[in-house]
């Protein structure tokens, strides 16, 4: 039996999900490209773009765009949220600020990779050297994408009450 799915948007979604995913996997890359293998890294990125272009595309999400924008928006502020972090990890690297160290407490990449690491170490082995290998360091570049999806879902999810809030408060003052 096969299977027919509508993708909406799709070359736009790759466009606007290769910017984003790249800007935020460069805090990501820079704490772990010296100890691990650079290509599974790249490749990482590139299944994180095209897992997001195609669930972006689909008509379940065009529908929760369509139905409840506010939801919508709320993804949207908790990306943006996740961009300007990484903008300041990349801002710390770049200036030199203890290759950005300063930055830490509040980039959580940091504490994603190491969730990642750990669950990956559980599967691989606890050698170093191993998890330097290519599957090891695909394997922590997708549960660490996971991660990070299930934290931005949360917050989107913490954001959304509260711009349901601003449009009750809109409405009542328009109807004033």
């Amino acid at each position: 039996m096969l299977i027919s799915v509508q993708l909406y948007n799709l070359k736009r979604n790759f466009i606007v999900w290769s910017i984003v995913v790249i800007i935020c996997s460069i805090p990501s890359f820079l704490l772990a490209f010296e100890h691990h293998d650079n290509l599974a890294m790249y490749l990482g990125i590139i299944l994180i773009i095209i897992a997001y272009a195609l669930a972006s595309s689909t008509s379940f999400y065009q529908n929760i765009k369509q139905n409840n924008p506010l939801f919508a928006k709320a993804l949207k502020v908790s990306f943006g949220i996740k961009i300007v972090l990484a903008i300041l990890m990349i801002i710390g690297f770049a200036t030199g600020e203890n290759k950005g160290i300063f930055f830490y407490p509040i980039i959580p990449d940091m504490y994603a990779g190491l969730a990642a690491t750990s669950l990956v170490e559980l599967f691989f082995t606890s050698s170093t050297k191993v998890l330097r290998e290519f599957i090891p360091t695909l394997s922590i570049v997708l549960v660490e994408a996971f991660i990070m999806s299930l934290a931005l879902l949360i917050l989107a999810l913490i954001i959304y009450p509260f711009l349901l809030m601003g449009e009750y408060i809109s409405k009542k003052e328009e109807e004033l």
